[in-house]
């Protein structure tokens, strides 16, 4: 769908198009990476394994910022589309509802602009300390979208979009452990279910021990 270059001028069609599929995108993901980061288990001693670890926390680090910058749009340029957007009057139905945005994702926003979209001089070494608060971040973040999704207009919001924030946090889940089958075989992730431990689902990555 081709939207107008300014992001204001969009219909309401066009708005719950967008949500359904690119906002709709943004949670989908920064929440499906919270949720691996926050249960998948891997070795320090593996550099494919971090390797994973680390991919996965750019992309979360990267969705967090996008979905702070929808929510908390404090400066923005014309082609952004922002929360503003989906409310028929945004002071009264959001920015009065909007829970305020904690010192906690103030400083997440910064540290994802300065650690992950640029090459600055505040990226940490690695230590305990780098260490993302990740189920808290999901906490918080979904807090701010179900008041979002709970308050924004039906003709602008698809309706899709709130389905996302159902069980979007769990992370008692199945516990994931990273496991390398074989320096010549692909990495697989293997999903044991405690309460069946005779049931073993496993999802291979091909993913080669070498960058040619």
């Amino acid at each position: 769908m081709q939207y107008p270059s300014i992001a204001s001028q969009m219909s309401d069609a066009e708005l719950s198009a967008y949500s359904k599929e690119h906002l709709g995108y943004e949670i989908k993901m920064f929440f499906n990476t919270g949720v691996l980061l926050s249960t998948v288990q891997f070795p320090k001693n593996d550099d494919r394994a971090v390797t994973y670890k680390n991919a996965l926390v750019e992309s979360f680090a990267t969705h967090l910022r996008n979905l702070l910058l929808f929510v908390y749009p404090y400066s923005h340029e014309e082609p952004d589309v922002i929360s503003d957007y989906y409310f028929s009057d945004p002071i009264t139905d959001w920015k009065q509802k909007r829970p305020k945005e904690t010192n906690e994702l103030r400083e997440a926003r910064q540290r994802a602009s300065q650690e992950i979209s640029h090459l600055t001089v505040f990226r940490r070494e690695v230590d305990e300390d780098k260490l993302w608060p990740v189920p808290e971040l999901m906490q918080s973040i979904k807090a701010v979208l179900q008041v979002f999704v709970d308050n924004a207009a039906d003709t602008k919001l698809h309706p899709s979009v709130k389905n996302l924030l159902v069980d979007s946090t769990a992370t008692s889940r199945a516990p994931l452990v990273f496991h390398d089958i074989g320096s010549t075989s692909p990495m697989a992730i293997i999903v044991v279910d405690p309460s069946a431990t005779n049931h073993i689902d496993s999802v291979s990555l091909t993913i080669p021990s070498k960058i040619p």
